[in-house]
């Protein structure tokens, strides 16, 4: 049953949540727009750079909420206890796992909401404003493979759609097969294919070459072409969690690797359960070890839990990649040592 300190505890955290995320959101602010800055020229204007770097902070705040969470509660639960809230709390006879319970609801509503709008924004906007250029500036292309076929795609336009495509078909002796080039390709969302227009086809054979042109033709990718454009051009980490599962299929049909992809979703998908760990951490210095220190020394150790996350979450991805460690023990296994932290901590109180 929710009570009034409840709805006292929620607000007091979402309170410092929000402030530590906007001193975050400053700084990723103003880093992000001096290194987007070091590459502009006379067709990107000052707001083209900062909607681009603004578009992306969404995202870099979602891959740090855990720790905005846990520095958050540490400075919430820090002024509650220095006003002697949380002692009378706990004198009226609120166990520290009740009390858990009130931080977590907190910890979760910030979290659903940094989450939903990164997710939001990752689709359209972003790539709509900073894929098409990083398209357009490489003169090579961009390369695409599905099974012995090889296609390379000029660029892209705002809406998915491809200019200046070549594809190269290769027999099972990886000899050629055959050459298909095409001027455009405009998205036909019914069929999920691609209309070519201005065909040239060249097929090899081992007497000739035979040639033919058409003023139209079609390619159906084997997988949404509307989201062929963010698969191809966006780093892993920003893509969306439904454009992630399309690439890890996609990775599988073709036989490749998806152990990074697979790390990278199961991460994303397990955040919230990272986020009541680092709840049951927040709490138990708060009330423990930290119970007489003052603010400084909290936001200290709350940053010190977040680095040595970080840089267990880093050594363990090479160490699955190089030693085949399945992806979901990698990912449980920094949840299983904050929950034992957690727990801990809070059995020490009690």
């Amino acid at each position: 049953m929710i009570k009034r300190f409840d709805f006292y505890i929620i607000r007091t955290l979402l309170v410092s949540m929000f402030a530590v995320m906007l001193c975050l959101l400053l700084l990723m602010t103003m880093f992000g727009f001096v290194d987007e800055a070091r590459g502009v020229d006379e067709t990107r204007s000052f707001l083209s750079i900062l909607a681009i770097v603004l578009l992306d902070v969404p995202s870099s705040l979602a891959e740090s909420v855990t720790y905005i969470v846990l520095v958050g509660v540490l400075i919430g639960l820090g002024a509650m206890s220095q006003n002697s809230e949380i002692t009378v709390l706990r004198a009226s006879g609120l166990s520290p796992w009740r009390l858990c319970i009130s931080v977590a609801a907190a910890s979760l509503i910030f979290f659903s909401g940094v989450v939903l709008v990164s997710e939001l924004m990752k689709n359209p906007v972003l790539s709509r404003l900073f894929l098409p250029e990083a398209a357009s500036q490489s003169d090579e292309g961009t390369w695409y493979r599905e099974g012995k076929t090889f296609y390379q795609i000029r660029a892209f336009d705002e809406s998915g759609n491809l200019y200046g495509m070549e594809q190269f078909t290769f027999q099972p002796d990886s000899t050629l097969e055959s050459i298909l080039q095409a001027e455009i390709g405009v998205i036909e969302p019914v069929n999920k294919s691609f209309v070519l227009a201005n065909v040239t086809e060249k097929n090899f054979t081992s007497e000739n070459i035979q040639f033919s042109r058409s003023p139209s033709g079609s390619w159906v990718p084997h997988s949404d072409p509307s989201s062929l454009k963010r698969r191809i051009l966006t780093d892993p980490s920003q893509l969306s969690l439904n454009d992630l599962f399309d690439q890890i299929e996609y990775l599988h049909n073709e036989g490749k690797s998806t152990r990074l992809l697979e790390i990278t979703a199961w991460t994303r998908l397990t955040k919230s359960l990272s986020i009541i760990g680092l709840v049951l951490v927040a709490v138990g210095f708060v009330i423990g070890p930290l119970r007489e220190t003052g603010m400084g020394t909290r936001i200290a150790v709350g940053l010190g839990v977040g680095i040595v996350l970080e840089y267990l979450n880093r050594m363990l991805v090479p160490l699955a990649l190089l030693y085949e460690i399945p992806p979901v023990v990698v990912v449980l296994l920094p949840l299983f040592i904050i929950f034992t932290c957690g727990i801990y901590l809070l059995r020490k109180v009690n």
